[in-house]
């Protein structure tokens, strides 16, 4: 006997949360073919069906999913025309970019970043994308688009063009960084892209590995950038792009390194994983009479964090009070309360939180996170109002801590609030992290139909981890139902 569509589908849930192969995405179409016409289906399931044919190569299905689609919305039209520029098909894409645009739909810089993207974009189609995204300032406004135009610049070597388009930029992202500094790169300006390189070092705190890596991508002499810098810059790019073992190497030619460069090396190990390095390291240095500072003892925290091992963290702890109690800064504070909480000592990030004279937003982010991961939910959500209270304004990351402390308690009207206020009181746009918090909030707790109308309305197609947390929630409130038959489904326009 044929199994009913419904179990079928539940069977598909259950095999995989992000439909990452050819065989489940047939499947996930099939079954969504047997339950129905199109209009019981909720839209992005299809928008999905796009999404993952796209992916595994195989367009003309994913753009026979679009055609019989009998509504869409601005992420069914980014999907394929985004699916078609990375094809190197661009003459489909912008003809589907025109139907999208006739359709009433404004293009997302989603899109718009795809065609700029294509290698296939000739200099006349890039002229005429350049003034619609100029004229209407998405320029300025959408770093992804910026920096696709910034790579259309490029192709065709118009590297001054790129040059000043990048200085009046209004937002410049670590990736605009990246792309203007490969750029000059390619094309030889090998001493301007290591200045803009000097310059992104003054300006950001914290580089993330992709940007180091982006920074060296289109430098073909990878020795004389480097000469260009002070060795420890230079060791802290070998560190940024995973050659740790480089980094120690260029520390043992110097016949002096400094603390800077002992703390590079040091970083270097904890970030790829050699706890026990890290601390040898750290008693060679002392052995050579060079005193840690802050730096030193954040990336000692930070491996007592990764391994939750309390005993460790307090003896570092203790090591620097014995040093010198003024490093205990704002900053390794910071990192004490989070080592705490992550090692289950709640009591002492408390103590830490309360003794610190500046507090600054990482701070009260710290102990928001720490109270969260120890239970204390309703402790962690009075402590965010009293920041706010503080006049202290929630950035991406503190909403993300928050958020997940609701999605852990169970807090649904407070974490529907709380994403609500994101754009209306914060001022900007919610991010994936987000956007998964709330589905995970609202699917765990039953709430079915309002985690369908949130990855709906999500300007860009939901991750792996978001369709998990919604298909799981499925699975334990048995709503597969509902979900394939149409019955409680927001139908979109």
């Amino acid at each position: 006997m044929n199994q009913h569509p419904q179990q079928r589908l539940l069977q598909l849930l259950k095999s995989t949360s992000a439909f990452p192969s050819l065989k489940t995405t047939k499947r996930l179409h099939a079954i969504a073919i047997t339950l129905g016409p199109y209009a019981s289906q909720p839209i992005f399931l299809y928008n999905n069906i796009i999404s993952q044919y796209a992916s595994l190569g195989h367009l003309s299905v994913a753009r026979k999913v679009f055609d019989s689609m009998t509504s869409r919305n601005v992420v069914s039209f980014s999907s394929i025309i985004t699916a078609y520029s990375k094809s190197g098909d661009l003459c489909t894409a912008l003809e589907l970019f025109s139907l999208m645009r006739g359709s009433g739909f404004w293009p997302s810089p989603f899109a718009l970043a795809g065609l700029l993207s294509s290698q296939s974009l000739d200099l006349s189609g890039g002229v005429q994308l350049q003034a619609l995204v100029v004229k209407n300032g998405l320029f300025y406004a959408d770093h992804f688009v910026g920096t696709a135009l910034l790579g259309l610049y490029g192709r065709y070597g118009f590297v001054s063009e790129a040059v000043d388009a990048f200085e009046h930029m209004s937002r410049k992202s670590l990736v605009t960084w990246n792309s203007i500094i490969s750029l000059c790169a390619h094309h030889g300006l090998v001493e301007d892209s290591m200045l803009l390189f000097r310059e992104l070092l003054r300006v950001e705190a914290s580089l993330s590995d992709c940007s180091f890596v982006g920074v060296l991508s289109g430098l073909k002499d990878f020795e004389r950038p480097l000469a260009l810098v002070p060795s420890n810059i230079a060791a802290g790019i070998y560190n940024r792009v995973g050659q740790h073992h480089e980094t120690i190497k260029l520390l043992s030619v110097l016949e002096e390194p400094d603390i800077v460069s002992w703390n590079i090396v040091i970083a270097a190990c904890a970030r790829n994983g050699h706890y026990k390095d890290v601390f040898e390291l750290f008693r060679h240095m002392q052995m050579t009479q060079i005193y840690p500072d802050n730096y030193t003892f954040v990336s000692l925290l930070t491996v007592c964090s990764k391994l939750c091992d309390l005993a460790l963290g307090s003896s570092v702890h203790g090591l620097i009070i014995k040093t010198d109690f003024s490093l205990c800064d704002t900053f390794v504070c910071n990192v004490l309360i989070d080592m705490y909480g992550k090692c289950g000592c709640l009591k002492s990030s408390v103590k830490i939180f309360n003794g610190m004279a500046n507090r600054n937003l990482i701070t009260w982010t710290c102990l928001i996170s720490a109270l969260g991961v120890n239970g204390y939910y309703h402790e962690a959500l009075d402590r965010f109002q009293e920041m706010e209270f503080l006049g202290f304004r929630p950035d991406v990351v503190t909403l993300i801590s928050i958020l997940t402390v609701c999605r852990h308690a169970g807090l649904v009207k407070e974490g529907m609030e709380l994403f609500r206020r994101i754009k209306s009181d914060y001022g900007f746009e919610p991010k994936m992290d987000h956007y998964y918090c709330v589905v995970d909030l609202l699917a765990r707790h039953g709430k079915l139909k309002e985690a369908e109308q949130i990855i709906a309305s999500m300007p860009f197609p939901p991750d792996a981890l978001t369709w998990r947390s919604f298909l799981e929630g499925c699975k334990r409130h048995r709503s597969v139902e509902d979900l394939s038959t149409g019955h409680g489904v927001v139908k979109l326009a």
